[in-house]
């Protein structure tokens, strides 16, 4: 419901986190992708990041981190598990913190595993332009053999 809550125009969309992936399936997602669309300005910019999963795919068992941060004065160490079931991967969260002792939180849930063309034709097929393909937020340049992330930058093409 994006263009009604939030109709536009707007010079950027970001969507990112891999925050995509969360949608149920391809016509979930693709529909996000119209919608972020069609609240852009000719010209504005799409921004997206979602996880390479394509490669993620081979392994088993899919384990990404652990990631380290100390907040508050708390150290949170996580790490991701990935199980892919046909159409799409189930996510386990572990976070162990230490805070008086230490203590764990889980969360599980279902994501939709997005391939890099499925989103370059999405793209494509709503009016923007596929200007740049990073492999992370560092800007390295996208390897789909290689690279953990996806981050793409469109931009709605100004209709004649």
């Amino acid at each position: 419901d994006i263009p009604e809550r939030t109709p536009g125009p707007f010079d950027g969309v970001y969507c990112l986190g891999n925050s995509l992936a969360l949608c149920a399936n391809a016509a979930e997602a693709r529909r996000a992708v119209q919608h972020f669309a069609g609240v852009l300005r000719p010209g504005g910019r799409l921004v997206v990041q979602i996880l390479n999963f394509p490669p993620m795919r081979g392994e088993s068992p899919c384990v990404r981190g652990p990631r380290v941060v100390v907040h508050d004065g708390v150290e949170y160490v996580s790490t991701r598990l990935f199980r892919f079931v046909e159409n799409t991967v189930e996510i386990t969260n572990v976070t162990l913190y230490k805070k008086e002792g230490w203590q764990q939180s889980v969360h599980s849930g279902r994501l939709y595993p997005i391939r890099p063309e499925e989103m370059d034709a999405w793209c494509i097929h709503t009016g923007l332009r596929v200007d740049q393909r990073f492999g992370g937020y560092d800007q390295s340049p996208f390897d789909a053999a290689s690279s953990v992330d996806y981050l793409l930058i469109a931009t709605k093409v100004p209709k004649p």
